[in-house]
């Protein structure tokens, strides 16, 4: 059997479990499974696609390593050709910036109608903007409340800005920050931050937190993904340890979610501490305690309030270990128990749907990776903490949430799986692996994710809401016409 045989054959039981997790609704009446429903894969609510669409998009991936070598070898060319035909000036950083805020602004966030994204955009942020103390219920992310309620405040005021136009113009534009970061840095990164990389964790999770439901992760996001770029650079010792701790910082400043990485910020601390000196000690803990600090300091004099979490806030929300839905405070958001069938079903659904390439590009890498040198890297070991921290994530704080299960904040599930996908695929686990084949499965992933994730963009866009709710104008140019039914 060759290489890309034994592939597809590791790939195919994953592909069929997600056509499985798609179809199931449709041929069970059980509430429970209806439930299951794909996010965004109704694509646009058409009453024939979904089936069609989640059959191909099953398939895609072992189509693609299945392929004969001349079809495949013609289409990577002919993409080589078409991008090799563009005219310099448009891969200028300029015009890339320019088409990528083009792109976002077309399939930017309009759905009000998931999770907290309609209170969050219609009462907190507005509410809080204009009140003289604000930030007194979202204690756990400062930063990003600071960030939407007090600039929607001038933002309001100067250029006259509703809250979500508003939302959307902080979270592109945070966005384009961090890509541009990312693509100074791209001739130092080995392929932690290369644009493939980059556009299999968007493929696998960044759609959700950026073009899904408007909430509060995107900065959150973000900030993991640096602070695990710039880990692994600290790891080769090409950045100070400084750097990533302070990417983890910001990113507690954000949200207080990122919490589940600790074990892996401690596990690089304890692995560079030998190696650095007393300054560079100092600033790491300066990185890690002035932002803490900081946050701090803001909270208690915009108001934050240390009963609101003691009191019935644990209860009713999702952060309820090791108990079930008898317990007095298990709350209407915790349906199982903690190790409930039904609640692992739907932690495994949140890793499929969230870490899709990931999970394509182990699978794939299976019959040829040295996995043991996960366990005797450091980075290794800091790629596998930061996967059990996100499953563990997952067990604790309850995917069980009716329709949607919380995606935006489970999208950060996402990120080590497809980084320890890569990693088998691109980095030392994979020196078996012909670059025909590390090829091949990288092209399985993207395309893979894309067919997954463009519907919930789709769904979550503009150009959904045009399409199917004709008469309500949802956009400014060049969609302000709405498309017939």
């Amino acid at each position: 059997m060759s290489d890309r045989a034994r592939s597809a054959a590791a790939l195919a039981p994953l592909c069929m479990v997600a056509g499985f997790l798609f179809l199931a609704p449709l041929f069970v009446t059980e509430i429970v499974l209806q439930k299951w429903w794909w996010a965004g894969l109704h694509f646009w609510r058409l009453p024939v696609l979904p089936v069609a669409w989640g059959v191909v998009a099953a398939l895609i991936p072992v189509a693609v390593l299945l392929a004969p070598d001349d079809v495949y070898t013609r289409a990577r060319s002919a993409v080589r050709a078409r991008i090799a035909e563009l005219p310099p000036r448009l891969l200028h950083p300029a015009a890339l910036l320019c088409a990528g805020i083009f792109l976002l602004w077309i399939f930017r966030s309009v759905s009000l109608i998931f999770g907290d994204a309609y209170f969050y955009v219609t009462d907190l942020i507005p509410t809080q903007a204009f009140s003289d103390r604000g930030m007194i219920i979202m204690f756990d992310s400062v930063g990003a409340t600071f960030m939407y309620s007090f600039g929607y405040r001038f933002a309001n005021l100067w250029f006259g800005l509703d809250v979500l136009q508003w939302y959307n113009v902080a979270g592109i534009a945070t966005l384009l920050a961090f890509l541009a970061w990312a693509w100074r840095a791209r001739g130092r990164r080995r392929f932690l931050g290369t644009g493939l990389v980059l556009a299999l964790l968007f493929t696998g999770n960044w759609s959700q937190a950026t073009m899904g439901a408007p909430e509060h992760y995107g900065q959150l996001l973000l900030a993991i993904l640096a602070f695990s770029i710039l880990a692994w650079e600290s790891f080769e010792g090409r950045e100070p340890t400084w750097k990533p701790c302070l990417a983890y910082s910001l990113g507690a400043f954000f949200h207080l979610g990122i919490g589940w990485m600790f074990p892996a910020l401690l596990w690089l601390v304890v692995r560079r501490w030998k190696r650095d000196n007393s300054i560079e000690r100092t600033f790491a803990l300066l990185a890690m305690i002035l932002p803490a600090l900081l946050t701090g300091v803001m909270t208690y004099d915009l108001g934050f309030d240390l009963t609101f979490f003691t009191a019935s806030n644990a209860g009713k929300g999702k952060f309820i270990p090791l108990i079930g839905p008898t317990h007095p405070w298990s709350g209407a958001n915790y349906q199982y128990a903690t190790f409930d069938p039904r609640h692992l079903a739907h932690i495994a659904q949140e890793v499929v749907l969230m870490g899709w390439p990931g999970l394509l590009l182990i699978a794939g890498a299976l019959p040829h990776a040295e996995w043991r040198w996960f366990a005797r890297n450091e980075k290794g070991v800091f790629l596998l903490a930061m996967l059990g921290g996100a499953l563990l994530l997952c067990l604790l704080w309850n995917p069980d949430l009716e329709f949607w299960r919380d995606q935006d904040l489970f999208s950060m599930v996402g990120i080590p799986v497809c980084l320890v996908g890569v990693v088998a695929v691109l980095g030392p686990p994979g020196d078996r692996m012909s670059p025909a084949l590390r090829q091949r499965l990288l092209a399985a992933a993207l395309l893979g994710g894309l067919a997954w994730r463009i519907p919930v963009i789709l769904y979550h866009s503009v150009l959904a809401l045009n399409y199917f709710d004709s008469g309500v104008t949802g956009a400014w140019w060049p969609f302000e016409v709405s498309f017939a039914r």
